[in-house]
Order: C-alpha cells, then structure tokens, then sequence
C-alpha cells in the first residue's frame, strides 16, 4: 500500500467518524427534548386535573381565572421544586367561564429553555364542567 492511499483510507475514514459524532449529538439533543417535551405535557395534564378537581362554580360566570408557576430542580428558584429535573418549566393557565354557567374554557401553557438555550413550548386546550366532582356522583345502596 502506498502512502497517497493510506491517507485517502484515513481521510474518508475520519469524515466518516466525524459524521458519526454529528449523528450522535443530533440523536442526544432529540432525546433530551422529547422528554422534556413529554414532561411539560405531564405538567399541563397535572393542572387540568387539579382544576377539574377543584370547584370553580362558587366564582361568578363573568370572571376569568389565571395563575402561573415555576417547576425546577431543588434550589432552581423555582415555586415547586422537583427531584430529578434538570430543566426550568413555567406554567401557566387561564380559565374562561362560559356564558352557560356550567362550563369554563381552559388553556394550560408551558415554556422552558433546552440546554442550548432555545425556548420551547405547548399550549393545550380543554373545556371542563364546573360542578364539583363529588356532586355529579350519586351512589345507591
């Protein structure tokens, strides 16, 4: 073998590895935003399911409700702390109650940075009942 072709060997050789390690972080990032993805959708379900918990009926029908939390790893400064994440959530929420009285618009959205810095977010959408949870339940003996 010849020196001119031991260093084309090299030379496709290396662009090759190169382009496995470019690979590799594409696959790393992905990963890494699919569960923080997955993580913020499991925080906005976490407040719809607390909202649907709590009764919104003692609240007249013309006034709309929001709020919004931090959720971070300990010591993030975040309002809920979590074990386990590395990343800082905000949510936040706002109720629309509808004209019927007996049913409120809801928009749960959560915002964070990946580790590049670049801003994410989802926004989901639901209508839940007013009544209370206990109240639409009724069990004969």
């Amino acid at each position: 073998m010849t020196l001119i072709e031991v260093l084309i060997t090299l030379s496709i050789l290396s662009t090759a590895l190169l382009a496995l390690a470019s690979f590799q972080r594409y696959t790393f990032t992905s990963n890494a935003l699919a569960g923080q993805r997955a993580k913020a959708v499991s925080f906005a379900h976490e407040r719809f399911d607390y909202l649907r918990m709590t009764s919104l009926s003692s609240y007249p029908p013309t006034i709309n409700i929001s709020g919004k939390d931090t959720l971070g790893p300990p010591s993030s400064g975040g309002s809920i702390e979590i074990e386990g994440l590395t990343t800082l959530f905000n949510r936040s929420w706002t109720i629309l109650l509808l004209k019927n009285g007996k049913l409120a618009q809801v928009n749960v959205a959560v915002l964070w940075r990946d580790h590049d810095g670049s801003p994410h977010n989802i926004s989901l959408d639901s209508i839940i009942s007013l009544a209370s949870p206990l109240e639409s339940v009724t069990i004969n003996f």
